[in-house]
């Protein structure tokens, strides 16, 4: 069986995924994953990477194999558990689609945490998602065909994420409101493409969810 793990980003849930996870049903064969982690507070990379390993776990056998899209972070937790000894022996990884994810840590976490380092407690992955972060820069490309989806739009209609987001990086020319281009850009992917769309609207975006599934399907956008 083949499966595609839908992965939301920081501080949010899997029903941000639920219009992605009912495309991919309603176009494709895959059984569609989609787990909640929290986050936010008092999270890391690592402790979200066991949570959904163990969700997936559950759903996966020997011999199957397991697909990822994933939102921001997500993308990053995609790339972790493609490493992780802890994913079920037998299982082969196929292919990963990232959208709006700070492969190279985000100029905006490092400028919220400069400006509110009590995050640095409350909130460890938003130091771990900030520009040259050690755990940013210990995960490697996962030994697959990944896709980049960028998002360069600016907001069609007022979203507080974006707005705020687009404060911190006013002098930042090309960002999706969240993720500035540069650090969407990853070493050793099989494709990118750019859409008019900011890092909330890729939620709800179907020419988005037409290339995440087709590159899915096909290892390449098309």
């Amino acid at each position: 069986m083949e499966h595609v793990i839908l992965l939301h980003g920081l501080g949010s849930h899997s029903l941000t995924m639920s219009l992605m996870r009912t495309y991919i049903i309603r176009y494709s064969n895959y059984n569609v994953i989609c787990p909640t982690y929290q986050s936010l507070f008092f999270a890391s990379i690592n402790s979200i990477v066991q949570k959904v390993i163990k969700e997936i776990n559950l759903e996966i056998r020997y011999g199957d194999t397991v697909h990822f899209i994933g939102h921001s972070l997500g993308g990053i937790i995609a790339k972790v558990i493609c490493a992780s000894p802890l994913l079920k022996d037998g299982v082969k990884i196929g292919n990963i689609v990232t959208l709006g994810t700070p492969h190279n840590g985000t100029i905006l976490a490092t400028r919220v945490l400069s400006k509110f380092p009590i995050l640095e407690y409350l909130s460890p992955i938003v130091a771990e998602l900030t520009k040259n972060s050690s755990v940013i820069n210990s995960i490697k490309t996962p030994n697959t065909k990944v896709g980049v989806i960028v998002g360069l739009g600016k907001s069609h209609i007022f979203n507080p994420i974006i707005y705020l987001g687009s404060l911190f990086l006013k002098d930042i020319k090309s960002h999706d409101g969240v993720v500035e281009l540069e650090s969407n850009l990853l070493k050793d992917t099989t494709g990118l493409i750019c859409l008019d769309v900011n890092h909330v609207e890729m939620l709800w975006n179907t020419e988005l969810f037409y290339q995440s599934l087709y590159f899915i399907k096909h290892g390449v956008f098309y």
